[in-house]
């Protein structure tokens, strides 16, 4: 379902689209490589690789799917599909972590299902990460 990407200049994001057969697009996502703070991170250090109280990471950002194919899975696939492109790079470049910012509670509860971890202080959109083993693990 997640077939095409393309470069964002702007973001400087790698962004992903998924279409339907007809071609519409139905949602998209981008991944983009950040260095993130590690203060917030209790016990960080059994994951990450730090640089001046910095890790490497590959944000998840803009997972979006269009209002009348919300609940249908695509934002899971577009997940999976995510989960995936970023265990290849974790395996080839030492990169620590796969974050985002979820939405809300009701989203971070959903992705911390698939094994993400909240990480910062308490507010209203909650940060996650995955480390790079349990998604290198994922796609093994």
């Amino acid at each position: 379902m997640v077939d095409c990407h393309k470069d964002h200049e702007k973001l400087k994001a790698r962004v992903w689209a998924a279409r339907v057969e007809n071609g519409s697009v139905v949602g998209l996502y981008a991944l983009r490589i950040r260095l993130e703070p590690d203060d917030d991170i209790e016990g960080g250090g059994q994951f990450f690789r730090r640089e001046a109280n910095h890790f490497a990471a590959v944000q998840l950002c803009y997972l979006a799917t269009h209002w009348p194919f919300q609940r249908h899975g695509i934002g899971g696939l577009m997940t999976s599909h995510a989960i995936r492109e970023f265990g290849h790079v974790a395996a080839k470049t030492g990169i620590c972590a796969l974050t985002l910012v979820a939405i809300n509670e009701e989203k971070a509860a959903w992705y911390k299902k698939l094994g993400f971890r909240q990480y910062g202080a308490d507010c209203a959109q909650p940060k996650l990460f995955l480390p790079a083993q349990s998604a290198i693990e994922m796609i093994g």
